[in-house]
């Protein structure tokens, strides 16, 4: 994933990265424009081990055989981000949550460049929102406004969006700002982290 992201900056390709989960499929099944939308986008990565077990079972793909966790991810790639002064853009949640997670994020990786952020309460042809991510000079827009809001919205807003790579992360700005707590690691190794958040 890393090399996918790193390969488009260098070649300006752009590419949107999304991913997909037991929600997801959920919510694809009730709202088909959701799919359409999710298939036209480059990368869906399964994140989650219910689609990671259930393609096993049902389809024997061998392309889901390992599951990437998003939250997980996103710390490799924000110290990829630091080591290749990529800029960042991180658009999704509140205000508070915007602002503690780009304290964590600088406390952990001290020379990244976080070009801009913009909270997530806004409607989706807000043109406000598109200017201030295209005039930071983002490579890597980290959008989190969960789903189905956040693929509607970088379907809207895709043509008009000038940073190189769209990465779709849900609820990961809340994990970052440490406002949202992950399951022990003992019950993630164990597939069981969606127990946890049910609780």
């Amino acid at each position: 994933m890393l090399d996918a992201i790193s390969g488009s900056i260098i070649s300006k390709q752009r590419r949107i990265i999304d991913y997909v989960n037991a929600h997801t499929i959920v919510e694809t099944y009730k709202n088909p424009n959701l799919a359409t939308m999710m298939n036209s986008f480059d990368i869906l990565h399964p994140d989650g081990v219910g689609v990671n077990v259930a393609s096993r079972w049902l389809f024997d793909n061998p392309n889901f055989y390992k599951r990437l966790n998003g939250t997980d991810f996103y710390y490799q790639f924000l110290r990829a981000a630091e080591i290749n002064s990529w800029k960042i853009f991180l658009f999704g949640t509140h205000e508070e949550l915007l602002d503690a997670a780009s304290n964590n994020i600088m406390t952990l990786f001290p020379n990244i460049v976080i070009a801009g952020t913009h909270h997530g309460y806004v409607d989706i042809n807000d043109k406000q929102v598109v200017d201030a991510i295209n005039s930071s000079g983002a490579d890597v827009l980290f959008i989190g406004l969960g789903i189905p809001k956040q693929e509607e919205w970088i379907y809207a807003n895709k043509e008009k969006i000038d940073t190189t790579v769209i990465l779709s992360v849900g609820g990961g700005i809340d994990f970052i700002s440490g406002k949202k707590t992950r399951a022990p690691i003992f019950l993630r190794n164990r597939g069981l982290e969606w127990l946890f958040r049910m609780i």
